[in-house]
């Protein structure tokens, strides 16, 4: 099993959202479904990248895409509930950014997961080295 505290301990937060649990988003245990932890730490990470300056609704050349995901289930969540989802930013390499996401609720941890974008050439579909103007802004 992956240990995702190891790296997160050493990773620097830069951005938090308060995302609110729906109803339908619950399982037929009436837990939030697996799938909607994925769903707010996507929604997390879309705002975070916009925060920087990433236009998502029109790229220009490249856009980072999700390569892998690995998600450690703490305990279930219960509606209803205000998730405070956290991403962390760790090793950048020459194309790629590991990432990581806390999910908590009442400063109680209930998910972590690691994340790993990769930046791709929208007219090719190849990896591509993360854009300086990018760099600078995910390292500040």
């Amino acid at each position: 099993m992956f240990d995702i505290s190891t790296p997160l301990a050493a990773a620097r937060r830069v951005h938090t959202s308060m995302l609110p649990i729906r109803w339908g988003d619950l399982d037929a245990m009436r837990h939030l479904n697996n799938a909607m932890y994925l769903r707010l730490m996507e929604e997390n990470r879309l705002e975070w990248l916009q925060s920087i300056g990433l236009n998502l609704s029109a790229p220009k050349g490249f856009s980072p895409l999700m390569m892998n995901v690995c998600c450690e289930y703490l305990r279930p969540i219960a509606w209803p509930a205000v998730v405070e989802t956290a991403i962390y930013v760790g090793v950048r390499g020459r194309s790629s950014l590991q990432t990581f996401h806390t999910l908590d609720v009442a400063g109680v941890r209930y998910a972590q997961a690691g994340v790993k974008l990769v930046w791709v050439e929208l007219a090719t579909g190849k990896s591509a080295p993360i854009p300086e103007a990018m760099v600078a802004l995910i390292e500040n």
